[in-house]
């Protein structure tokens, strides 16, 4: 019997990321200024909670990130600018939230919010090697 997966990342499913182009083999076009809005379908299996967020990079320099909202029906969305002429790579990642379902079940998200929050301000302040080590 296979042994069971306790990490939340490997039951989170992520599809229909927009805007992407051949599943990512061409780049997206974009000018300086302009918004990058970034969307995706983001579940799990039973009713355990979701959070995302948005990863992004230039160059391979610092990771920034940038926490994703719901718009229902398993959606999310969120945005990141362009602020100079450069190849911008971006990803999203996505997990289970467990303190959030316990949150949700006792009605109060207040604490949770403010945990990923500083999680993901611990994220973007670090300078990153390889971006997709997180995922």
């Amino acid at each position: 019997m296979a042994e069971q997966q306790v990490d939340g990342r490997r039951r989170v499913v992520i599809e229909g990321v927009s805007p992407e182009i051949d599943c990512g083999r061409f780049a997206i076009k974009r000018v300086v200024g302009e918004t990058v809005h970034v969307e995706a379908d983001v579940f799990a299996d039973g009713h355990d909670q979701v959070a995302c967020q948005i990863l992004y990079w230039q160059n391979m320099k610092e990771l920034q990130t940038s926490l994703m909202k719901p718009l229902g029906n398993d959606r999310w969305r969120d945005e990141f600018s362009v602020e100079m002429l450069r190849r911008y790579q971006y990803t999203v990642e996505g997990r289970i939230v467990f303190a959030l379902a316990l949150a949700v079940g006792l009605g109060s998200k207040k604490f949770v919010t403010k945990s990923l929050e500083r999680d993901t301000k611990k994220v973007s302040s670090d300078t990153v090697e390889d971006p997709l080590r997180h995922l």
